[in-house]
């Protein structure tokens, strides 16, 4: 699941252990999962301020990793874009460091 993912990059990014390979299979899952929740908005799109919260989270972890990669942003961005009242102040600010 997409908290999953987040709670692996949390983790790794607590103990500041990068490795590249999980860090690129953790961004190809986490890019297909939210394809496909934006894909299901229409029927359900309580789904989306969960991967807002996840993105911010995920960004964040990174971040603090020095991991960030063009796909990553280009997600955000279209989902925000999209729903930008699903993000909250918080989701923001876990954000920002990603972007500076």
């Amino acid at each position: 699941t997409l908290k999953e993912c987040v709670d692996v990059a949390t983790s790794y990014a607590h103990f500041n252990c990068l490795s590249k390979a999980l860090m690129v299979a953790l961004e190809n899952r986490v890019t297909h999962l939210v394809s496909e929740t934006l894909d299901d908005e229409e029927g359900n799109p309580s789904g989306i301020p969960l991967v807002s919260s996840c993105l911010a989270s995920l960004l964040s972890a990174f971040a603090e990793l020095d991991y960030l990669k063009p796909p990553l942003f280009l997600l955000s961005a279209q989902v925000l874009s999209r729903h930008p009242a699903s993000c909250s102040g918080a989701d923001l600010s876990k954000m920002l460091p990603a972007f500076a």
